[in-house]
């Protein structure tokens, strides 16, 4: 089975990238999110564009996807994190782009199985951006039900359980915890903090102990240029794999190139690889 997926896009997408990822005969195209600018400016006409895929595709939404500038601020502050109305403005805007992504599915606590590959994507907690609490509690609760790591790790966990028999994938916008706080590890804060989020690990360490082969993780939300930190690492077995190289939209060697990653499973293992196209 080979998975295209593409990291954080912040509007480096068009018809090209459509028509590159469609030509590579690819089974499936998973995309970590955050479509739009660092204002939320474009988010819709980006998932338009991804609507034209004919490859089946899986999106999670990003912390800047569905959510409002402001709103990231005060998460990532850990202010005014209660607001009025979030909530139901916060759901307009995630059915404005489940509405936009067209046959694209738009995943958040949510199992995706492909029973001919022997596989279930299970989606994990929609826009994930900080470790220190659950990002954007009033409008994940109001969707799913979870305000707070807790009742988080029990939702991942109930979705485990109920996963088809096979081997498991699980992606989300933000990296799992306890991969590393170092300068190269793949989901630290700049060097400072380990920033994955700890119901994302305490899931995938479930479906472990439950006796669930987790093949890889995938995510993104912390940035790279694809050298400046180790984008995936391989930990009990499982591959973890950080996409988010922004921009992904580069020049190199004076050529224009459009970045994603691909996922290649066979024998039980996924192995991964850079994939840089013209």
């Amino acid at each position: 089975m080979r998975i295209a997926v593409v990291g954080d896009i912040h509007r480096h997408w068009g018809p090209r990238d459509v028509e590159l990822l469609d030509g590579r005969g690819l089974d499936l195209v998973l995309f970590t999110g955050d479509l739009g600018d660092m204002l939320h400016r474009g988010t819709l006409d980006v998932a338009r564009q991804i609507a034209r895929l004919r490859t089946p595709a899986v999106l999670v939404p990003g912390n800047h996807d569905g959510t409002h500038p402001l709103g990231v601020l005060a998460e990532g502050l850990g202010v005014l994190r209660r607001r009025p109305g979030a909530s139901r403005r916060a759901a307009r805007r995630l059915d404005a782009l489940r509405h936009a992504l067209g046959p694209v599915a738009l995943g958040g606590y949510s199992l995706h199985p492909f029973p001919r590959h022997g596989l279930t994507l299970v989606v994990g907690r929609p826009h994930g951006m900080d470790e220190r609490w659950l990002t954007f509690g009033q409008a994940v609760g109001a969707r799913h039900g979870p305000e707070d790591h807790a009742s988080s790790c029990a939702l991942l966990r109930r979705l485990v359980d109920r996963a088809p028999p096979g081997d498991l994938i699980f992606l989300a916008h933000d990296g799992p915890a306890g991969l590393g706080s170092g300068d190269r590890d793949p989901f630290t804060f700049y060097g400072r903090r380990d920033m994955g989020d700890p119901d994302l690990a305490d899931a995938v360490a479930y479906a472990a102990e439950r006796g669930r082969r987790v093949l890889a993780v995938v995510a993104g939300h912390l940035h790279h240029v694809g050298t400046d930190r180790d984008w995936w690492v391989r930990r009990d077995g499982v591959l973890n794999v950080n996409a988010a190289r922004v921009p992904r939209v580069f020049e190199d060697g004076g050529r224009t190139v459009r970045h994603h990653v691909e996922i290649r499973i066979g024998a039980g293992r996924a192995d991964v690889e850079q994939i840089l196209l013209s």
